[in-house]
C-alpha cells in the first residue's frame, strides 16, 4: 500500500468513526514482505516509523520464499514450514497482537 493509499485509508477510517460515532480500539499497520537489503524498503520503514509510529507493529514480517511455496500448495506457511523464517515472523506478529492489551493500543493513539 502506498503512503498516499495509507493516508486515504486513515481518512476513510476517521470518517467511518465519525459517521458511526464509534472509535476503533486497535489499528495496526504491519510491515510485511520486508527486505532490508533494498534501499526503498528501508526508506519505507523509516517513513512509517516517523509518520505512523502509534500504528506500526513492532514485528516485521520479512520477505521469504516460503510464503510463495506454501501458497502454491494451498496451505498456510505455518503448516508448510513451521520452522521457517516466515512462520516465525507470523507467529511473532500474532503473539504481539494477542498480547498487546487494548488499553496500551488506545494509549498509543492518544
Amino acid at each position: 500500500l502506498s503512503f498516499h493509499g495509507l493516508k486515504l485509508l486513515f481518512e476513510t477510517l476517521g470518517q467511518l468513526e465519525d459517521d458511526l460515532d464509534h472509535t476503533l480500539r486497535r489499528i495496526v499497520v504491519i510491515l510485511n514482505h520486508y527486505n532490508p537489503t533494498t534501499r526503498i524498503a528501508r526508506q519505507a520503514k523509516d517513513a512509517l516509523e516517523s509518520h505512523y509510529p502509534e500504528f506500526l507493529s513492532r514485528t516485521v514480517v520479512r520477505q521469504c520464499t516460503t510464503f510463495a511455496q506454501a501458497s502454491s500448495v494451498g496451505v498456510p506457511v505455518n503448516a508448510y514450514a513451521p520452522k521457517s523464517r516466515g512462520a516465525k515472523d507470523v507467529d511473532a506478529l500474532v503473539d504481539e497482537i494477542i498480547n498487546t492489551p487494548l488499553e496500551q493500543a488506545e494509549e498509543k493513539r492518544a
